[in-house]
């Protein structure tokens, strides 16, 4: 397989596994929309975090429409899909990146035959911007990974706050790991 099969194939891959989790979670705030003004989303939300209050609207919609087993749901399903991310960017895309790299490194070294190899029409010049176009590659390889990672914190970071919230309206105690990240 080469690796523009292997990029669309990892990209196709990783829409799939979001677009089951957007639609899920979107059929559910659209229901919980629907319940309120315009607005009134962003509004109820701020409230539960600034002042840890919580509309009757939203309190429904967080007790039997999300669920504490539905956010839980959601959050492995985030976390899996963002390891399978990982997964594919580090053992595949860097490797593959990293490989044509070489290969490119190593023309570049029989390029400056030009006895041997001008007529196959190697050229410095090139070889020097294929492999500059491979690093490019590689450094934007290395933001997806970082902007993976503080996605990851994020999400973390509010699923367990909303973890929290859904304990604290069901009257149950709140784990010290959860209730000290809010």
């Amino acid at each position: 397989m080469d690796l523009i099969t292997y990029l669309r194939n990892t990209i196709a891959s990783i829409t799939e596994t979001w677009e089951s989790f957007l639609l899920e979670i979107d059929h559910k705030l659209s229901k919980y929309a629907k319940k309120v003004p315009e607005g009134g989303i962003t509004a109820d939300f701020l409230d539960l975090l600034i002042f840890g209050i919580c509309a009757s609207e939203l309190q429904e919609f967080l007790m039997h429409d999300l669920t504490k087993k539905g956010l839980e749901k959601f959050g492995q399903t985030i976390e899996m899909s963002y390891t399978n991310i990982q997964k594919l960017l580090l053992k595949n895309i860097n490797k593959y990146g990293q490989n044509v790299t070489f290969q490119l490194a190593e023309l570049r070294g029989m390029g400056r035959f030009d006895c041997k190899y001008e007529i196959v029409g190697l050229s410095d010049e090139k070889i020097a911007q294929a492999i500059q176009s491979c690093g490019a590659f590689l450094i934007k390889a290395g933001e997806i990974q970082q902007i993976i990672n503080n996605s990851v914190i994020n999400y973390k970071a509010f699923f367990r706050w909303l973890y929290g919230a859904i304990l604290t309206l069901m009257d149950e105690n709140v784990p010290g790991e959860i209730h000290s990240s809010w």
